[in-house]
């Protein structure tokens, strides 16, 4: 996800305080939505401008729309996990473009507009890219590079007053996962675990992680290079090890 807000609304001194009525989404890319809600889908939809790739002669269109807003800008991307027998280095090419390159090249055809309003960036990640999860070697290694892509942008764009930052979300509740579940015999029981993965015993919400995207647009000013867990503690007090086969 990347944001950006206009020039007139950044930070003029210290004493300040940063307006954040007009901080919404203006420019959105979404190629998986399910993080957001359908109240800040409608937020972001008004006087706004959506797309799904970024290459080619569809970066040349994006980018005409982008120098006309000059506003702010959203990208999201959740594709689900699978284990390593199921892909072909072919396969991990292309969740890599997916889930990796996609993200490099909006930031490089962003940036030179982001730098002009001193804008912001926002990479959604997981908290798998740094805990690990079983069954997704390819996914976690793209999260976890979207993490340090995101750690590594932020040095140097801080010249530019740009932030970069990230969002690493635990199991959070979209529709996905609601198709998942119907698809298991016992449902009931699938949903209990993956809640009881989190300290908290639920999952987290789309409008929770939409709140965190919009305290880093608008309000979090003095945040660049951070990663926010949006977790319910799901990386503590060690996590499930039981899971060897048993001899026969």
């Amino acid at each position: 996800m990347f944001v950006w807000q206009d020039k007139k609304n950044r930070i003029k001194n210290k004493k300040q305080k940063p307006k954040t009525k007009d901080k919404q989404a203006r420019f959105v890319d979404v190629q998986d939505a399910e993080l957001l809600s359908k109240d800040q889908l409608k937020r972001i939809k008004q006087n706004r401008t959506c797309a799904t790739r970024v290459s080619g002669k569809r970066k040349h269109k994006l980018l005409k729309r982008i120098r006309h807003q000059q506003k702010e800008k959203i990208r999201m991307d959740n594709p689900p996990p699978h284990p390593i027998d199921e892909f072909s280095a072919e396969d991990f090419r292309k969740l890599i473009d997916l889930n990796v390159v996609s993200y490099f090249l909006f930031s490089k055809y962003a940036l030179p507009y982001l730098r002009l309003t001193e804008g912001s960036i926002i990479n959604i990640s997981s908290l798998v890219g740094n805990i690990g999860q079983g069954q997704a070697v390819t996914y976690c290694a793209t999260k976890g590079a979207i993490t340090s892509m995101t750690k590594a942008l932020a040095i140097d764009e801080a010249k530019y007053n740009v932030r970069v930052n990230s969002i690493s979300p635990s199991n959070i509740w979209t529709p996905l996962f609601d198709s998942y579940l119907k698809t298991c015999p016992e449902s009931e029981e699938v949903k209990k675990g993956f809640e009881n993965n989190q300290l908290l015993g639920r999952f987290g919400t789309i409008q929770e992680i939409g709140q965190a995207c919009l305290f880093l647009a608008a309000d979090a000013t003095f945040c660049t290079g951070i990663e926010i867990n949006m977790s319910a503690g799901a990386e503590l007090n060690y996590a499930n090890k039981n899971m060897r086969p048993k001899a026969s």
